[in-house]
């Protein structure tokens, strides 16, 4: 179970810092423009970790976008396939959990 300190933020890589993220929602839309299926999902942090890292959402942002993209090639490749090859993750929105670790 993940210890919401700041001592314990430090130890985890970035693969990790994905799995620490709370997915609150996921929801399902096309996009006209381009005939997919977008799941998109909301991502929250918890306030220790935001905090350890200067409250900077720019580095959440480009870090989880990042893993949504390596997470799209993956289910690409193994797991939407055939009838579901339209379908991809969209980071809809990312927001700090304050008061979450209480």
């Amino acid at each position: 179970m993940y210890s919401c300190t700041i001592e314990s933020v430090g130890k985890y890589s970035l693969t990790k810092l994905l799995m620490m993220l709370s997915v609150i929602s996921v929801k399902t839309t096309m996009a006209q423009e381009d005939k997919r299926r977008a799941c998109k999902v909301f991502a929250g942090i918890d306030e220790p970790l935001y905090k350890h890292f200067d409250s900077n959402i720019s580095y959440f942002t480009d870090l989880i976008q990042t893993h949504f993209e390596a997470v799209n090639e993956i289910y690409s490749e193994k797991v939407f396939t055939g009838d579901l090859s339209d379908i991809h993750f969209k980071l809809s929105r990312i927001q700090v959990m304050f008061g979450s670790c209480a």
